[in-house]
């Protein structure tokens, strides 16, 4: 079985909008949910091809981003 989107949830805090716009530029987009607007995707065939980064890379941003002390170990 494989996979073909990621999909997350920007995290709620007072940084949301620079969370969000970090997601944006690596090319997540909206879901176009009015009443969820935090949820955002990416498809997984563009992951390499937009972003130029691992998965592995992306965790370990986004972990950072979030405040994570340790590095993820991926």
């Amino acid at each position: 079985m494989g996979a073909a989107a990621i999909v997350l949830d920007v995290l709620e805090a007072e940084d949301f909008e620079r969370r969000l716009q970090f997601y944006a530029d690596l090319g997540f987009r909206s879901l176009n949910d009015h009443e969820d607007l935090k949820r955002v995707y990416i498809q997984v065939v563009d992951v390499s091809s937009t972003i130029g980064w691992s998965l592995c890379s992306i965790i370990n941003e986004a972990s950072s981003l979030a405040g994570f002390k340790q590095r993820s170990i991926c």
